[in-house]
């Protein structure tokens, strides 16, 4: 796009550093390249602009500030992310503003998957918060941080407290649907990593079984089977070494892999089965 000539930006930031640029007009490039999703070039547009305007009244270096978390974000540098978002609330000129920059880094976190991060800076806005509609939002965000986490019973209370508040009157229709979900959410079944490595402890390959893997259960069943008969027959036969060896490079190598599997295996299990509901959720909440 001609827009985007940068042969054409030299000229137009000589103006801007000697004044002949408004504050506006400047973020107004930096902003464009922003939603044309050119990040990079919208990184240092906003750069430059709290470089020339740091300091000057009326300069809005916390919306720069943001936006440079934003951008960077969305090309996952998080860490970089997260530390200029900080700067946007620390630059903030009012109490409200500063609230809005809190929200905007509780929601970066929760895409950088800092759940952690994101329901400290969220439980602030709850707490301290100076706009009731902004303290609502911080509490809905923390019901979608539970869900990301898996932790149902969590949203559960959270979208309760969201909806009891009023803060959802508009949103009242998704309730009962929200509801049935979280609800069967809670109910799923879940494979205990435990239970699943001391079944395969006792028996290979019941662990993987007790996952619903059944291939890959009778695989460690059929190996620790094969290598229990040569421990066996080589005892028997008197080949000691050949015991030693088998022993610590075969039976140890199957057995505890077995055992580690299964463990696997049942977390996998319930990676799936908690992705599917939070998809689910999500899609009831997107409705909103």
């Amino acid at each position: 796009m001609l827009f985007f000539n940068k042969r054409l930006l030299g000229p137009a930031l000589m103006l801007w550093a000697v004044g002949g640029w408004g504050q506006d007009q400047a973020l107004l490039l930096a902003d464009r390249y922003m939603k044309a999703e050119n990040y990079e070039d919208a990184v240092t547009e906003f750069k430059r602009y709290i470089f020339f305007n740091s300091g000057r009244e009326g300069a809005d270096v916390s919306y720069a500030y943001c936006q440079i978390g934003l951008a960077l974000g969305n090309v996952g540098k998080w860490t970089e992310a997260f530390d200029n978002l900080n700067k946007s609330v620390q630059s903030a000129l009012d109490d409200k503003t500063k609230d809005e920059r809190r929200l905007s880094l509780a929601v970066a976190q929760i895409g950088g998957k800092n759940y952690g991060g994101a329901k400290f800076t969220l439980l602030k806005l709850e707490m301290f918060g100076s706009d009731e509609d902004l303290r609502a939002r911080a509490r809905f965000f923390s019901g979608i941080c539970a869900i990301y986490e898996y932790d149902w019973k969590e949203a559960q209370a959270v979208f309760e407290e969201y909806f009891q508040s009023g803060s959802g009157d508009q949103f009242r229709s998704i309730k009962p649907g929200l509801d049935a979900l979280l609800v069967q959410a809670v109910r799923s079944s879940q494979k205990s990593p435990s239970v699943a490595k001391w079944l395969s402890t006792f028996l290979p390959g019941t662990g993987q079984i007790y996952c619903g893997d059944w291939s890959n259960g009778f695989n460690a069943l059929a190996l620790n089977a094969a290598t229990g008969y040569l421990l066996v027959h080589d005892v028997l036969a008197r080949q000691y070494q050949d015991v030693l060896l088998n022993s610590f490079f075969l039976f140890n190598r199957f057995y505890q892999g077995n055992k580690d599997n299964a463990a696997t295996l049942a977390l996998q299990y319930n990676e799936r089965i908690n992705r599917l509901w939070a998809e689910k959720i999500l899609d009831v909440l997107k409705e909103r």
